[in-house]
Order: C-alpha cells, then structure tokens, then sequence
C-alpha cells in the first residue's frame, strides 16, 4: 500500500473546519468515515488543534502547488459538477475512489488520491464539505410539562424504580444518503428526495438501568 503523504498546514486546517461543522454529537469513528480519513489522523489533527491554528503556512515545509495530473483534476471537477445537478451525495472517500478511477482510465497509472492531494484539489475548486438542506420535522412536546408535574408523581407512589419502564419509538432509515457532502462554496447544497425505507425500533429500559431491551422491527 502506497504511504499517505504529509498533510499541509492548511490542509490539516481545511479537515479541521469541516469537522467542525458535523452535528455536535458525531463521535470520532464516525466523523473520520464521513470526513473520508482515518480516525487516528483525526484523533491526532484534534489533539494538535491549537498547535496547527498558531502556525502559518509559512512555517509549513510543503508548498501549495498546481495538479501534476491536470487530465485527472479537470475530469473529477467535472464529474463532480454532474453528481451534484442530480443532488448525489459526495464524500471524501467518494472523491478520492472516482479519482483513482479517471487516473486509471485516462492511463495515469502512477496516481493515487491521497488525502494532501485531495484538499488541494477541494481549495482549486473552491469545494467545501456542507450540510444538505432537506425536510424538517419539529419534535411534538406538547402536553410533556403537564404530565410530569400530575402523572409522573403518581407512579411514582405506586410501583419501585426497577418497575418502572421507559419505552420510545424510532425510526431507522437505512436506505437514507448522509446529511453532509462536498460541494461548491457558494451554491446550496439539496439533498433532493429522500428514500423513506425504514423500520421502526423500539428502545425499553427500567428506571434503575438493569433491564434493558431493543425490540426491532415493530413495522
């Protein structure tokens, strides 16, 4: 396997942003599988933050410098145009893949799509990682302030804490396309229509902690 090549004062700031725009809950593992890197680089570029913020670029030993394979760049720019008219959503390791890919087709058989190459790419393009605008669904708390001031007391007084059970519904869309891709800075982002294939879940467990069950598919 060909070794990664060293990340540039900017490219590892350019990572950086876009983690921080993921949802603020996203944990590591699955931040470096959207963000299209491995999750001890990540661990490594958080654990450095404040170090790369200080430094300027030209402490950095690595120039910026244009595409070696121009053929390749342009036909993945284009690509990338075309994916994004028809709301596709576009990863880094997405990217990087259909890279590969054109390099072998045009003939560039010493390429490879690194994680360096492809931020230098996304800063040529003007490409940034967004989230995608789809349907909103505001959460239904009506009458929950009331309930727990009137019922909540009164099962309390009538049954101990490990009989007491919490069970709530959701759905789980797995068929649904990621809510952040790689797009133009400047144009929105749409996720188009969603595919709404789902199951539902449901989640139980007692007050106490000590029983706890997923029953799966009530659909």
């Amino acid at each position: 396997m060909a070794s990664r090549s060293a990340l540039s004062i900017s490219e590892k700031k350019s990572i950086l942003a876009d983690y921080d725009k993921l949802p603020e809950k996203t944990n590591q593992r699955l931040a470096a599988q959207q963000l299209g890197i491995p999750q001890s680089t990540l661990n490594k570029l958080l654990k450095s933050r404040n170090e790369i913020n200080d430094c300027t670029e030209s402490q950095n030993r690595k120039r910026k410098r244009e595409s070696k394979s121009k053929a390749t760049d342009e036909a993945l720019f284009v690509w990338f145009k075309q994916a994004s008219a028809m709301n596709a959503p576009i990863n880094r390791s997405i990217l990087m893949a259909k890279a590969n890919d054109l390099a072998k087709k045009m003939g560039e058989i010493n390429f490879n799509a690194t994680d360096g190459w492809l931020t230098r790419w996304k800063d040529r393009h003007n490409i940034v990682y967004k989230k995608l605008h789809g349907e909103k669904q505001d959460a239904d708390a009506s009458g929950t302030d009331f309930w727990i001031k009137t019922t909540w007391p009164t099962i309390l007084n009538k049954y101990a804490p490990e009989n007491i059970f919490n069970l709530n519904e959701t759905g789980l869309y797995y068929r649904a396309t990621p809510d952040y891709c790689m797009g133009l800075k400047n144009a929105t982002a749409s996720a188009g229509k969603k595919n709404k294939a789902r199951i539902t879940l449901a989640l139980t467990c007692n007050m106490t902690g000590t029983v706890k069950k997923n029953i799966k598919n009530l659909t």
